[in-house]
């Protein structure tokens, strides 16, 4: 499940919904409206437990009390649709809580049989793991969150295998993929910059990469100028001459 998270977050709603990426795009601010209409939906379900970060039903679950089954899934559900909106509430945080909901909801399954509060750590684990694919970090994490340094094996066993599951649906962590999506984004950027600084520059000197110069007093003949040299004033002149602001130098700028 934590592979499947990270495969949501980094499709994002466009890509999750391909028969509808055009409206998706062209009508962000829509999206986002119908994205907050399910969350509380969501919220009023959950009696309001989806909204935060999870901590009381963390709390509730490591205690072994009484926690809704389906708390996990609807939490997953909620923390996708906020990612999707473009305003994140975070990732770390409700990835343990949505990996409390789901150990409440195996131990709901094995009807008492293995321990509430085991179960609910290793599957805390489990799905940090897999969502970050970061195993030894979700496993040393959540031992000392917990203070439970007997159970670390199993822990460790856990994230590893979640993480090894988790790679068959993201070959990349999710958080190399957002650096990577956000180094391509600032990339474009500049860009655009450079683009639009290069349609800025004046005619003349935009002009002066292409142009040679030829010097034959001074020995500079179709000498390449400097890549983006300064504009062409006297003084600049001066340098292809005597060192005066009036060169002695009979020094002519054409183009190839």
């Amino acid at each position: 499940s934590g592979g499947i998270f990270g495969r949501l977050l980094i499709k994002g709603a466009a890509g999750t919904f391909p028969f509808c990426r055009h409206w998706i795009r062209k009508h962000p601010i829509f999206t986002a409206i119908i994205l907050g209409l399910i969350l509380t939906a969501l919220g009023v379900y959950t009696n309001g437990q989806t909204y935060g970060t999870g901590y009381q039903v963390v709390t509730q679950a490591l205690d072994g009390q009484a926690v809704q089954n389906d708390i996990g899934i609807m939490k997953l559900f909620a923390t996708v649709g906020t990612y999707w909106t473009g305003i994140a509430g975070g990732i770390f945080t409700p990835s343990l809580t949505i990996g409390a909901g789901l150990g409440v909801q195996v131990a709901a399954f094995t009807d008492g049989l293995i321990d509430q509060r085991l179960l609910v750590l290793l599957c805390m684990a489990a799905f940090l793991a897999g969502a970050t694919q970061s195993p030894v970090t979700a496993s040393v994490i959540v031992m000392e969150m917990t203070g439970c340094q007997p159970v670390l094996i199993w822990l460790l066993i856990c994230c590893l295998i979640s993480s090894i599951i988790s790679r068959q649906f993201n070959p990349k962590p999710f958080y190399h993929m957002a650096a990577g999506r956000f180094r391509q984004r600032i990339k474009k950027k500049c860009q655009k910059i450079g683009r639009k600084t290069h349609k800025n520059v004046p005619t003349s000197t935009a002009l002066l990469p292409r142009t040679l110069c030829r010097c034959p007093d001074a020995g500079l003949d179709n000498a390449p100028l400097p890549l983006f040299p300064p504009p062409i004033f006297p003084s600049r002149l001066a340098l292809y001459g005597n060192g005066d602001n009036t060169s002695h130098h009979s020094c002519q700028v054409r183009s190839p």
